[in-house]
């Protein structure tokens, strides 16, 4: 496994009030600029919270700079929902799969959220944590 972080990251991944882990189910999509990544610009968000996200491919990215701003990028939660910001790469992590492919997962900071957008993730976030529990509640 192989790590590879900006020089900034000696401090954690800023980690919000909420945060949730994703399964591959209905998920958030993350989408970059075509003129950054080509075509190849859309991921399934593993990770979310309200200062960051993480997302993985099974290829390197290596147009994504990790420490540098990347505007013009959307966090698509469905066919409506749609938020526009900004995403800066703070760690990127190569794992070896037991299959002998590998998988890189990627962390990035949210930066730019407007107001509206901002209370529509933490919403989208509780939703999320309000459904988990009611799944482990023994009332249910």
């Amino acid at each position: 496994m192989k790590d590879i972080s900006s020089p900034a990251e000696s401090i954690a991944q800023k980690r919000e009030t909420y945060r949730i882990a994703l399964g591959l189910g209905n998920v958030p999509i993350v989408e970059f600029p075509e003129s950054v990544l080509g075509e190849n610009c859309f991921f399934r968000v593993m990770d979310l919270s309200e200062g960051g996200l993480s997302f993985e491919s099974t290829e390197k990215i290596t147009a994504l700079p990790v420490g540098e701003p990347i505007p013009n990028c959307y966090l698509e939660f469905n066919a409506i929902d749609r938020a526009a910001l900004t995403l800066i790469l703070r760690h990127v992590k190569e794992e070896l799969q037991t299959d002998g492919n590998t998988i890189w997962r990627y962390g990035c900071s949210v930066e730019d959220l407007n107001a509206e957008d901002e209370r529509f993730v933490r919403r989208t976030i509780q939703a999320q944590e309000r459904k988990k529990a009611q799944s482990r509640s023994r009332f249910t």
